[in-house]
Formats: C-alpha cells, sequence, structure tokens
C-alpha cells in the first residue's frame, strides 16, 4: 500500500476500489447469508411436511375418540331398522287376520239372521228384539 502523504489522484482512486471492492464483498456475503437462509428454510418445511403436523394429531385424536361412538350409534340404527321391519311384517298380518275375522263375523251374523228370521224358535218378544238389533247393525255395516 502506497504511503499517504497528502490527498493525491492515485491515493483517492485506491480508496473508492477499496470502497467498491468492500461494497462488493458485502453484498455477496448478505446475498450468499440469504440464499443459505432461503435453503435452510425450504429444507425446514420439507421436513414438516414429512411429519404430521398438530392438526393431524388432533384430527386423529378427535377421530379415535368419534369412532367407538359412531359404531355404537350404526349398531342400535341396525337394531331399529330390524325392529321397524319386524312391526311391518306384523302389521301387515294382522291387517290379514283382521280382515278375514271381519269376514266370520259377518259370515256369522247372516247365519244368525237366517236363523232367527227363519228358524223354528217361536214368536217371543226376546227373538224379534235381537233380530231386529241384528239387522240394524248389519245394515250399519254396509
Amino acid at each position: 500500500m502506497p504511503t499517504i502523504e497528502g490527498l493525491s489522484p492515485s491515493v483517492l482512486w485506491t480508496t473508492i476500489y477499496g470502497f467498491i471492492a468492500l461494497c462488493l464483498l458485502i453484498t455477496i456475503v448478505l446475498t450468499a447469508a440469504e440464499k443459505i437462509r432461503g435453503l435452510r428454510e425450504v429444507r425446514k418445511q420439507q421436513r414438516e411436511a414429512a411429519q404430521p403436523g398438530l392438526a393431524d394429531q388432533i384430527s386423529k385424536k378427535v377421530l379415535d375418540q368419534l369412532e367407538p361412538r359412531l359404531n355404537d350409534i350404526e349398531n342400535k340404527l341396525k337394531r331399529d331398522k330390524t325392529r321397524i321391519d319386524n312391526h311391518e311384517i306384523l302389521l301387515n298380518n294382522m291387517d290379514e287376520t283382521n280382515k278375514q275375522i271381519r269376514g266370520g263375523l259377518r259370515a256369522y251374523g247372516k247365519t244368525m239372521l237366517v236363523l232367527l228370521n227363519h228358524g223354528n224358535l217361536g214368536d217371543s218378544k226376546e227373538v224379534r228384539e235381537a233380530a231386529d238389533a241384528l239387522n240394524a247393525f248389519l245394515a250399519d255395516q254396509i
């Protein structure tokens, strides 16, 4: 380095060159540090993406807690559906049985009416009242 004996143009140019070189060196170092920091951040994000995060852990815990309850609910729904299906079958059978019973009672009523009207039961007041009551009932049913 030259000795400084005053401010000469060569010293001034050397100082400017040194200052520019120092600025370039600082810029290069800061840019390299920024690039390294960016690469580290990218690697960190990749590692975090590969590992289950907090949200994933929470969702797994919630699903683990809800799964038995959901299975229990599904089992109860299946049982209820079976019960409802059985009740529908019973109701359909009862309706058919009810129709058969009503038909039988109609036939029985007609038979009783014929017996009361044409049978040799006498002409008592009770026989006439029973026949009239049966006629009124059968007339209401038609």
